[in-house]
């Protein structure tokens, strides 16, 4: 009799009747449909990702998706989302919201102005370039030239650590710009320099002649490895330390005509006089080069 009650009592209290055989397909089939629902929604079509051309406000790269091989470009720096847009400048790194999207005419335009910057950019670094070496190479002729007339090195020795120094010259100037050199006209220019000072100085000589005649190693001559410490890893007091070698040379091999002590204070004056020279002419050659860089 309770048993009754309480079935009775959950039958008249419930909506639906779990007992009943209805209930229970009804429920069979709201499952079989909810699986069929999201089965229809795992094979419909995922909506296909419009590829776009994209400017980086960060950086300025222009980033064209529709262009062939665009992916193998970056090398795998293109990053992507769910939805296959772009989430990253694969340049700079800067995030999606710094990727404005653009047209095809638009980047067209973009390109143009930005070639024209990167080759103004260019003829300054290139023109920057050739004035550096100028100087440099007025400064070595002027300073070996000066040493011919001293009778401090022979015409030959002149010629070849001038040919071979203004190359080194021209390449560290060179390195990271494209100077478009024709080394036979190089070559040729260079031998004319020499010519010239040779000629001034009456010395009966050919550059050409001298050059072609140089046998010995160069990399061996103490002069020419001064002046390459000098103009190439910028070293102030390397030539005033190979003149200070060089005198204290000079003096040994004459007589004693002074003592020991008073000799080697005068040579100690002497380099110090000539390395404040040649350091004052250091920092004027770096300010030159500062100032073309800035202007």
């Amino acid at each position: 009799m309770e048993e009754n009650e309480k079935v009775n009592t959950y039958s008249s209290n419930s909506s639906e009747n779990i007992y009943d055989s209805t209930y229970w397909t009804r429920k069979v089939i709201e499952k079989a449909l909810e699986e069929h629902n999201e089965k229809e929604k795992e094979e419909l079509p995922k909506e296909e990702h419009e590829k776009g051309i994209f400017l980086c406000e960060k950086c300025g790269l222009v980033i064209d998706e529709t262009a062939k091989g665009f992916e193998k470009a970056f090398k795998g720096k293109i990053k992507r989302d769910e939805l296959g847009n772009i989430t990253n400048c694969p340049n700079c790194g800067a995030s999606k919201k710094f990727l404005k999207k653009i047209t095809k005419e638009k980047m067209e335009e973009i390109k143009i102005r930005q070639k024209r910057k990167k080759e103004k950019a260019q003829n300054r670094e290139r023109n920057i370039a050739i004035e550096n070496i100028k100087d440099d190479l007025i400064d070595l002729l002027d300073d070996l030239s000066k040493r011919v007339l001293n009778d401090e090195i022979s015409v030959k020795r002149f010629v070849v650590i001038f040919m071979n120094l203004s190359k080194k010259i021209v390449d560290r100037y060179s390195k990271n710009v494209d100077l478009d050199i024709d080394w036979l006209d190089y070559r040729k220019n260079m031998l004319e320099a020499c010519q010239i000072v040779i000629d001034s100085y009456s010395f009966k000589e050919e550059a050409t002649k001298l050059m072609e005649s140089y046998n010995d190693d160069i990399e061996q001559d103490k002069l020419y490895l001064a002046e390459l410490e000098y103009y190439i890893n910028d070293d102030k007091y390397s030539v005033a330390a190979y003149e200070y070698e060089e005198r204290i040379k000079e003096y040994d091999n004459k007589s004693q005509s002074l003592f020991d002590k008073e000799r080697k204070m005068q040579l100690e004056k002497e380099y110090q006089k000539r390395k404040e020279e040649l350091q004052n002419k250091a920092e004027a050659r770096e300010k030159r080069r500062l100032e073309r860089n800035i202007s």
